[in-house]
Protein backbone atom coordinates (compact mmCIF):
# COMPACT_ATOMS: atom_id res chain seq x y z
CA UNK A 1 0.00 0.00 0.00
CA UNK A 2 1.51 3.51 -0.48
CA UNK A 3 1.70 4.53 2.90
CA UNK A 4 3.69 7.92 2.23
CA UNK A 5 1.91 9.38 -1.49
CA UNK A 6 -0.97 9.24 1.05
CA UNK A 7 0.88 10.66 4.12
CA UNK A 8 1.67 13.46 1.83
CA UNK A 9 -2.03 14.12 0.35
CA UNK A 10 -3.52 14.06 3.63
CA UNK A 11 -3.67 17.48 4.13
CA UNK A 12 -4.87 18.74 1.24
CA UNK A 13 -7.78 15.26 0.32
CA UNK A 14 -10.32 17.34 1.95
CA UNK A 15 -9.81 20.67 -0.03
CA UNK A 16 -9.11 18.83 -3.40
CA UNK A 17 -12.30 16.20 -2.96
CA UNK A 18 -14.19 15.84 0.15
CA UNK A 19 -15.30 19.24 0.09
CA UNK A 20 -15.25 19.93 -4.12
CA UNK A 21 -18.52 20.10 -5.48
CA UNK A 22 -18.41 16.87 -7.77
CA UNK A 23 -16.82 15.14 -4.11
CA UNK A 24 -19.88 16.10 -2.52
CA UNK A 25 -22.46 14.99 -4.85
CA UNK A 26 -20.46 11.23 -5.43
CA UNK A 27 -20.51 10.95 -1.40
CA UNK A 28 -23.74 12.44 -1.32
CA UNK A 29 -24.65 8.79 -3.58
CA UNK A 30 -22.46 6.78 -1.46
CA UNK A 31 -24.90 7.53 1.64
CA UNK A 32 -27.93 7.11 -0.60
CA UNK A 33 -26.50 3.68 -1.42
CA UNK A 34 -25.60 2.67 2.48
CA UNK A 35 -28.78 4.17 4.31
CA UNK A 36 -31.44 1.10 3.77
CA UNK A 37 -28.56 -0.93 5.16
CA UNK A 38 -28.41 1.10 8.25
CA UNK A 39 -31.92 1.46 9.72
CA UNK A 40 -30.37 -0.04 13.19
CA UNK A 41 -26.96 0.82 14.86
CA UNK A 42 -24.42 -1.15 13.69
CA UNK A 43 -20.88 -2.41 14.39
CA UNK A 44 -18.81 -0.84 11.56
CA UNK A 45 -15.71 -1.27 10.55
CA UNK A 46 -14.17 1.09 7.70
CA UNK A 47 -11.18 0.27 5.74
CA UNK A 48 -9.34 3.47 3.97
CA UNK A 49 -10.84 5.61 5.83
CA UNK A 50 -8.64 8.68 5.06
CA UNK A 51 -9.06 11.60 6.31
CA UNK A 52 -12.45 10.22 8.47
CA UNK A 53 -15.16 12.12 6.60
CA UNK A 54 -17.35 9.63 6.35
CA UNK A 55 -16.48 7.80 9.79
CA UNK A 56 -17.80 10.53 11.39
CA UNK A 57 -20.71 10.44 9.23
CA UNK A 58 -21.52 7.16 10.13
CA UNK A 59 -20.50 7.92 13.91
CA UNK A 60 -23.26 10.88 13.97
CA UNK A 61 -26.00 8.40 13.03
CA UNK A 62 -25.67 6.03 15.98
CA UNK A 63 -23.37 3.45 14.71
CA UNK A 64 -20.27 2.22 16.23
CA UNK A 65 -17.01 2.91 14.29
CA UNK A 66 -13.57 1.30 13.95
CA UNK A 67 -11.81 3.25 10.74
CA UNK A 68 -8.80 2.41 9.39
CA UNK A 69 -5.88 3.46 7.18
CA UNK A 70 -2.68 2.43 6.41
CA UNK A 71 -1.14 6.61 6.17
CA UNK A 72 -0.46 8.03 9.53
CA UNK A 73 -1.17 11.24 8.40
CA UNK A 74 -4.36 10.58 7.60
CA UNK A 75 -5.64 8.84 10.36
CA UNK A 76 -3.97 12.25 12.49
CA UNK A 77 -6.12 14.31 10.35
CA UNK A 78 -8.53 12.32 11.01
CA UNK A 79 -8.47 12.32 15.10
CA UNK A 80 -7.97 16.35 14.83
CA UNK A 81 -12.26 16.35 13.55
CA UNK A 82 -13.22 13.75 16.10
CA UNK A 83 -14.51 15.07 19.54
CA UNK A 84 -15.35 11.97 21.72
CA UNK A 85 -14.10 8.21 21.38
CA UNK A 86 -16.27 7.09 18.34
CA UNK A 87 -15.25 6.89 15.90
CA UNK A 88 -11.80 4.75 17.08
CA UNK A 89 -9.25 5.92 14.47
CA UNK A 90 -6.63 3.45 13.76
CA UNK A 91 -3.20 3.32 11.48
CA UNK A 92 -2.50 0.02 10.28
CA UNK A 93 -2.76 -2.53 7.21
CA UNK A 94 -6.29 -3.87 5.70
CA UNK A 95 -4.00 -6.42 4.77
CA UNK A 96 -3.42 -7.31 8.42
CA UNK A 97 -6.60 -7.52 9.70
CA UNK A 98 -6.68 -10.42 12.68
CA UNK A 99 -3.69 -8.09 13.87
CA UNK A 100 -6.60 -5.64 15.35
CA UNK A 101 -8.45 -8.23 17.16
CA UNK A 102 -11.74 -6.58 16.41
CA UNK A 103 -15.35 -7.87 17.74
CA UNK A 104 -16.88 -9.09 15.24
CA UNK A 105 -18.83 -6.66 12.64
CA UNK A 106 -22.24 -5.84 11.22
CA UNK A 107 -20.33 -4.19 7.91
CA UNK A 108 -17.13 -3.88 6.40
CA UNK A 109 -17.00 -0.20 4.53
CA UNK A 110 -14.33 1.03 2.01
CA UNK A 111 -15.04 4.53 0.34
CA UNK A 112 -13.25 5.84 -3.01
CA UNK A 113 -10.87 3.51 -4.19
CA UNK A 114 -9.34 2.68 -1.31
CA UNK A 115 -8.91 -1.17 -2.56
CA UNK A 116 -7.76 -0.30 -6.21
CA UNK A 117 -4.54 -0.17 -4.08
CA UNK A 118 -4.56 -3.36 -3.39
CA UNK A 119 -3.74 -6.30 -5.73
CA UNK A 120 -5.85 -8.95 -7.18
CA UNK A 121 -3.71 -11.68 -5.26
CA UNK A 122 -4.35 -9.28 -2.28
CA UNK A 123 -8.14 -9.10 -2.72
CA UNK A 124 -8.82 -12.30 -3.01
CA UNK A 125 -6.51 -12.77 0.28
CA UNK A 126 -9.59 -10.03 1.96
CA UNK A 127 -12.08 -12.27 1.23
CA UNK A 128 -10.39 -14.90 4.07
CA UNK A 129 -10.26 -11.70 6.49
CA UNK A 130 -14.20 -10.05 5.80
CA UNK A 131 -15.36 -13.21 6.30
CA UNK A 132 -13.85 -14.03 9.42
CA UNK A 133 -14.64 -10.20 10.72
CA UNK A 134 -18.03 -10.24 9.68
CA UNK A 135 -21.31 -11.47 11.65
CA UNK A 136 -23.29 -14.23 9.52
CA UNK A 137 -25.11 -12.24 6.98
CA UNK A 138 -22.73 -9.23 7.79
CA UNK A 139 -22.65 -6.83 4.82
CA UNK A 140 -18.98 -5.61 2.94
CA UNK A 141 -19.74 -2.28 0.65
CA UNK A 142 -16.72 -0.94 -1.63
CA UNK A 143 -16.83 2.49 -3.99
CA UNK A 144 -14.27 1.16 -6.15
CA UNK A 145 -13.04 2.45 -9.59
CA UNK A 146 -13.96 0.29 -12.70
CA UNK A 147 -12.29 -0.49 -15.88
CA UNK A 148 -14.30 0.94 -17.99
CA UNK A 149 -15.28 4.85 -16.78
CA UNK A 150 -17.06 6.73 -19.99
CA UNK A 151 -15.68 10.13 -19.03
CA UNK A 152 -12.36 9.30 -18.50
CA UNK A 153 -12.14 7.93 -22.52
CA UNK A 154 -14.03 11.19 -23.24
CA UNK A 155 -11.75 13.16 -21.71
CA UNK A 156 -8.28 11.76 -22.45
CA UNK A 157 -9.17 11.18 -26.17
CA UNK A 158 -10.19 14.77 -26.19
CA UNK A 159 -6.85 15.85 -25.02
CA UNK A 160 -4.94 12.65 -27.14
CA UNK A 161 -3.53 11.60 -24.15
CA UNK A 162 -3.22 7.54 -23.63
CA UNK A 163 -4.70 7.34 -20.69
CA UNK A 164 -7.69 6.55 -22.00
CA UNK A 165 -6.58 2.84 -21.93
CA UNK A 166 -5.22 2.87 -18.55
CA UNK A 167 -8.23 1.34 -16.24
CA UNK A 168 -8.15 -2.01 -18.93
CA UNK A 169 -4.31 -3.15 -18.01
CA UNK A 170 -5.19 -6.48 -15.90
CA UNK A 171 -1.64 -5.77 -14.79
CA UNK A 172 -2.16 -2.43 -13.38
CA UNK A 173 -1.24 0.93 -13.59
CA UNK A 174 1.68 3.45 -12.57
CA UNK A 175 -0.26 6.13 -10.55
CA UNK A 176 1.24 9.75 -9.11
CA UNK A 177 0.14 11.31 -5.78
CA UNK A 178 1.93 14.14 -5.08
CA UNK A 179 5.16 12.78 -6.81
CA UNK A 180 5.07 9.41 -5.14
CA UNK A 181 4.15 6.73 -7.83
CA UNK A 182 2.87 3.45 -6.39
CA UNK A 183 0.68 0.78 -8.60
CA UNK A 184 -3.17 0.89 -8.78
CA UNK A 185 -5.80 -2.04 -10.41
CA UNK A 186 -9.16 -1.59 -11.58
CA UNK A 187 -11.73 -3.90 -10.87
CA UNK A 188 -15.11 -4.99 -12.46
CA UNK A 189 -18.32 -5.56 -10.57
CA UNK A 190 -17.73 -9.10 -12.13
CA UNK A 191 -13.95 -8.93 -10.85
CA UNK A 192 -15.04 -8.26 -7.48
CA UNK A 193 -17.37 -10.96 -6.73
CA UNK A 194 -15.32 -13.90 -8.16
CA UNK A 195 -12.39 -12.79 -5.67
CA UNK A 196 -15.06 -12.47 -2.71
CA UNK A 197 -16.95 -15.58 -4.08
CA UNK A 198 -15.77 -18.10 -1.96
CA UNK A 199 -17.33 -16.55 1.13
CA UNK A 200 -19.91 -13.74 -0.10
CA UNK A 201 -22.71 -13.27 -2.58
CA UNK A 202 -23.04 -9.77 -4.54
CA UNK A 203 -26.35 -8.25 -3.68
CA UNK A 204 -26.63 -4.54 -5.45
CA UNK A 205 -24.68 -2.76 -7.33
CA UNK A 206 -24.89 1.02 -8.36
CA UNK A 207 -23.27 3.41 -10.31
CA UNK A 208 -21.30 6.36 -9.03
CA UNK A 209 -20.10 9.30 -11.74
CA UNK A 210 -21.69 8.09 -14.65
CA UNK A 211 -22.63 11.16 -15.04
CA UNK A 212 -20.99 13.26 -12.63
CA UNK A 213 -17.40 13.54 -13.97
CA UNK A 214 -14.38 12.49 -12.13
CA UNK A 215 -12.92 14.87 -9.47
CA UNK A 216 -9.96 15.97 -11.18
CA UNK A 217 -12.75 17.79 -13.58
CA UNK A 218 -13.69 20.21 -10.70
CA UNK A 219 -11.65 22.98 -12.29
CA UNK A 220 -14.19 22.97 -15.44
CA UNK A 221 -17.26 22.40 -13.36
CA UNK A 222 -16.34 25.11 -10.72
CA UNK A 223 -17.64 27.63 -13.33
CA UNK A 224 -20.67 25.62 -14.80
CA UNK A 225 -22.33 24.75 -11.50
CA UNK A 226 -26.06 24.82 -13.62
CA UNK A 227 -24.27 22.03 -15.97
CA UNK A 228 -22.90 19.99 -12.73
CA UNK A 229 -26.73 20.27 -11.55
CA UNK A 230 -28.34 19.07 -14.36
CA UNK A 231 -25.80 15.92 -14.64
CA UNK A 232 -26.44 15.49 -11.15
CA UNK A 233 -29.75 15.20 -12.01
CA UNK A 234 -29.25 12.39 -14.46
CA UNK A 235 -27.01 10.80 -12.34
CA UNK A 236 -29.93 10.32 -9.87
CA UNK A 237 -31.91 9.12 -12.75
CA UNK A 238 -29.92 6.73 -13.60
CA UNK A 239 -28.73 4.67 -10.09
CA UNK A 240 -31.09 1.71 -10.95
CA UNK A 241 -29.06 0.83 -13.75
CA UNK A 242 -26.16 -1.56 -12.19
CA UNK A 243 -25.22 -2.81 -15.80
CA UNK A 244 -23.96 0.35 -16.33
CA UNK A 245 -21.73 0.83 -13.27
CA UNK A 246 -18.72 -0.28 -14.63
CA UNK A 247 -19.05 2.53 -16.91
CA UNK A 248 -18.86 4.89 -14.13
CA UNK A 249 -16.24 6.94 -12.20
CA UNK A 250 -17.18 4.19 -9.23
CA UNK A 251 -19.35 1.93 -8.48
CA UNK A 252 -20.41 0.81 -5.19
CA UNK A 253 -21.11 -2.83 -4.49
CA UNK A 254 -22.27 -4.55 -1.56
CA UNK A 255 -21.73 -8.55 -0.90
CA UNK A 256 -23.30 -10.28 1.76
CA UNK A 257 -21.55 -13.23 3.63
CA UNK A 258 -23.33 -16.39 3.03
CA UNK A 259 -22.94 -18.12 6.87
Amino acid sequence: MPRQAFDHYAYSYDREFTHSPIGQMQRERVYRFLTPYLRTNKQILELNCGTGHDALYLAERGHTITAIDISEDMINVAKGKATGKNPTFICADLQNLKALHLPKQDLVFSNFGGLNCISPQAFTALSESLNDLLLPGGMFVAVIMGTNCLWEDVYFKRISHPGYQRRKRPEGVSTSVNGLTFTTWYYSPQQVTAFLNEHFTTERIMPVGLWVPPSYLNYYFAKRPLLLKGLYALERLFAGFSSLANSADHYCILLKRRH
